[in-house]
């Protein structure tokens, strides 16, 4: 996970959601977008999958993510 770009910026997606107040998932579309990135399919699906896991973890949530 740490070639990954979006787990690389997870603190700037995290400013940019709770500036948009929208979730992790469009706010990291939109870092995406904003930053031009190509060719980030496989990287936005490991990157979902691993934010689904901490939401279902029972000792862990979503914020554990972004410290």
């Amino acid at each position: 996970m740490k070639d990954n770009r979006f787990y690389q910026h997870r603190m700037a997606i995290k400013t940019l959601c709770d500036q948009k107040n929208v979730t992790v998932d469009v706010g990291s579309r939109m870092y995406a977008h904003d930053r031009g990135w190509a060719n980030y399919t496989k990287e936005l699906n490991e990157w979902d999958a691993l934010c689904v896991k901490y939401m279902r973890a029972k000792d862990k949530g979503l914020a554990e993510l972004f410290r």
